[in-house]
């Protein structure tokens, strides 16, 4: 039972994010296509059993350890080293949705740097390195969203 929820969980967080990102920001990072039994290309059997295998192996395996070692540390420390992991979450996924929009600025609409932000996002994180990051990214034109 705890298989099947972990791979229909993460099937359905998949589906759905790969969906919301085509629709909001025209962009796609992976495609199933190829792979039998697939929804859209945005999930497959094969994926699905991946999850399920991914959540026992992290509820039986990962989760037993880091909660080992989050037990010994004070009441304390565990907050504050929560607020340090949720801050740098939340500053690494604006910086790399900054860097994204960025990229698709310029791929899709050569769109050259208007302002200082966008002179820093070309200078640190240019195509090359973008693509070397996110090499199945691929911008969708037409009438499938962006921005």
């Amino acid at each position: 039972m705890q298989f099947a929820m972990f791979a229909l969980t993460g099937s359905t967080v998949e589906l759905l994010a790969g969906a919301f990102q085509q629709i909001i920001f025209g962009t796609r990072s992976w495609d199933y296509s190829a792979q039998a039994l697939n929804l859209g290309g945005y999930v497959s059997l094969k994926m699905t059993l991946l999850w399920g295998i991914a959540g026992m192996a992290l509820m039986y395996i990962l989760l037993p350890v880091l909660l080992s070692g989050f037990n010994r540390l004070h009441l304390m420390h565990r907050r504050t080293l929560c607020r340090v992991v949720s801050a740098f979450m939340c500053a690494n996924l604006l910086l790399t949705c900054a860097a994204l929009l960025r990229w698709q600025e310029r791929t899709v609409e050569a769109s050259p740097a208007s302002n200082a932000v966008e002179v820093l996002l070309d200078r640190r994180w240019p195509d090359e390195r973008m693509h070397q990051r996110f090499p199945n990214m691929q911008f969708i034109h037409g009438d499938n969203g962006g921005l």
